[in-house]
């Protein structure tokens, strides 16, 4: 036992040593805070120029984007004004070149899609099409389409079959008839026909730019390689159609299912349709709803060599890449279009 004297100066020097403890404590906490705050003014300095830094390789990016487009579109250009200079038996070679240059720079726009503003992807975009309709112009111009070879069958029917009443051969001819008056850049395709199978051969569809309009309940079959396929107010159909070898435009379709493969691919106004697709640039929608995608899956004879002929790098597909322009979040999927469920993909058509 402690003398009285002794306790309160233990108990005083006790009380000294809490307040120092708790005093060490205090500055303790007291430096932890100001240290986590300067931490973080540390992290949003650098997440502030780690942002800066994006910025500026983003806008790098942009730039170096504009520079090689406009270099490759002046290419385009210089070897569209020298066609007709050339001889005719250069001609061949000099539009394979052009269409190997259309498809690179496709392939250029299709790689720049996430970092481009909308503004540059539009432009991009409209110049491409403008590039492709003036080599598909030119070299039709120059090479001349074949003729379509339904007209030569029909005479040779007519001239050859004696015992064949002229009414079957009118119904016949009907039938065959792919030429729309009204599309004058087509010539050749099906317009408005109902319940019907039609077919195009690779020998009449191959190179050509080819229209179906205004069909309702039918199948089509389109084999070869075209230059363009335009695919306008179909209804309840089902559309095959081989490697293309520029551009597919969808327009007032319903209700369809489209297996295609192509470099570009623009649809308008057109809904609750499944596209099969396999596109080297980014597809675009416009004013549509209610579209599925899939991969392109049309598996028929010599299909291999038809991607190869059209110039197709069949390991590069973009079937799910598609940019609306009635969608301006980047950060969020288009309502308009969605994936197809694997359940729900049909893996094998009908023959």
């Amino acid at each position: 036992t402690f003398p009285m004297d002794t306790r309160s100066q233990w108990v005083a020097i006790s009380n000294a040593a809490s307040y120092c403890a708790c005093s060490v404590m205090a500055d303790k906490n007291k430096f932890e805070a100001v240290k986590m705050r300067m931490e973080e003014r540390r992290a949003g300095i650098e997440r502030k120029r780690e942002a800066r830094l994006q910025m500026g390789a983003d806008q790098e990016a942009i730039r170096i984007f504009n520079e090689n487009f406009d270099k490759g579109k002046e290419d385009i250009e210089r070897l569209l004004r020298q066609s007709e200079e050339l001889p005719r038996s250069e001609w061949s070679r000099h539009f394979d070149q052009l269409t190997l240059a259309c498809q690179q720079l496709q392939k250029l726009i299709s790689d720049s899609t996430f970092i481009l503003p909308e503004f540059d992807l539009k432009r991009a975009l409209g110049d491409m099409s403008l590039l492709l309709s003036a080599v598909n112009e030119q070299r039709s111009k120059q090479i001349p389409k074949k003729k379509f070879a339904f007209t030569s069958r029909r005479k040779k029917v007519a001239r050859d079959s004696t015992d064949t009443p002229a009414a079957t051969l009118e119904v016949e001819d009907k039938r065959q008839k792919v030429v729309p008056s009204s599309h004058p850049s087509s010539n050749c395709g099906f317009i408005n026909r109902q319940n019907e199978q039609l077919e195009l051969q690779r020998f009449t569809a191959s190179d050509q730019d080819i229209l179906v309009s205004d069909l309702k309940d039918c199948t089509v079959k389109i084999y070869g390689t075209p230059s363009t396929v335009h695919i306008d107010q179909l209804t309840n159909c089902r559309v095959f159609c081989g490697p293309v070898r520029t551009s597919v435009f969808i327009d007032r379709c319903r209700n369809c299912t489209l297996l295609l493969a192509c470099q570009q691919l623009r649809v308008h106004q057109t809904h609750d349709c499944h596209l099969y697709i396999h596109v080297s640039s980014r597809a675009i929608i416009e004013d549509c709803i209610r579209i599925g995608v899939a991969q392109y899956n049309w598996d028929y004879d010599l299909v291999a060599d038809d991607f190869m002929a059209a110039g197709f790098d069949v390991s590069h597909n973009n079937w799910s890449e598609i940019n609306d322009f009635n969608w301006l979040n980047v950060t969020e999927q288009s309502p308009n279009w969605y994936t197809i469920a694997k359940e729900d993909v049909i893996l094998k058509w009908d023959p």
